[in-house]
């Protein structure tokens, strides 16, 4: 095991370098690019990725997997749906934006994917739909969630979170926040009896009443 962790962390080098360069465009960034941001020869990249194409289905396959994973090991708790729902959310806001070059790469590049890398993808991006259309169904089943196309549920659901890496500015608001206004708006529309996960109100932070404001205030 001591022996493999040197090539691990010089893969997920390579991936983490590579990532940040094809931001700039897929197309533009070659394998010598990524050897010399890397310090190294674009020979020495062959023991790791035979091709640019390789290192991009690498990239995709990490993006996935990493959101697969966090949401097998909430099924695994054997959440009630509506809870599971809730933190299937808070994992997809989290994964968006804990891993936002590789989110950036993976919507950004998509058509430059091999049929191969792209079925493998697709096949896993159809198993995080189908975690999602199986928790709608057993809320329904239980009588947690109004009736409804599951797909186009998860449909709504999925649309409303995809995008969170574009205007997310961790200035402004947190993963938390984003996270409780995403199930807020989701339980209000889908939840028909009390959730066993209590919908808190929301708390935003103050903001300065502006001078127009405080003048209306006054007047009134």
């Amino acid at each position: 095991m001591a022996k493999e962790a040197p090539t691990i962390n010089r893969r997920e080098q390579i991936l983490e370098i590579a990532t940040h360069l094809f931001q700039k465009g897929f197309r533009a960034t070659s394998l010598d690019h990524v050897a010399a941001e890397m310090g190294v020869t674009r020979p020495a990249l062959y023991y790791y990725f035979r091709s640019k194409e390789e290192l991009l289905a690498a990239i995709y396959d990490r993006a996935v997997g990493v959101l697969i994973d966090r949401a097998a090991a909430l099924f695994a708790q054997g959440l009630a749906p509506d809870a599971l729902l809730r933190r299937l959310i808070e994992v997809h806001v989290r994964t968006m934006l804990q891993e936002r070059p590789i989110v950036r790469v993976y919507f950004q590049e998509k058509d430059s994917l091999g049929d191969v890398a792209s079925r493998s993808v697709k096949a896993k991006e159809v198993a995080f739909t189908k975690m999602m259309a199986s928790t709608i169904e057993a809320g329904q089943a239980k009588g947690l969630f109004r009736p409804g196309n599951p797909e186009l549920i998860v449909n709504a659901i999925l649309g409303m979170l995809i995008w969170v890496h574009e205007w997310y500015r961790p200035e402004r608001h947190t993963e938390e926040d984003i996270g409780a206004v995403f199930w807020q708006l989701l339980a209000g529309g889908l939840l028909v009896a009390t959730p066993s996960v209590v919908v808190a109100p929301l708390k935003l932070r103050p903001r300065s009443a502006s001078r127009k404001t405080r003048a209306r205030v006054m007047d009134t």
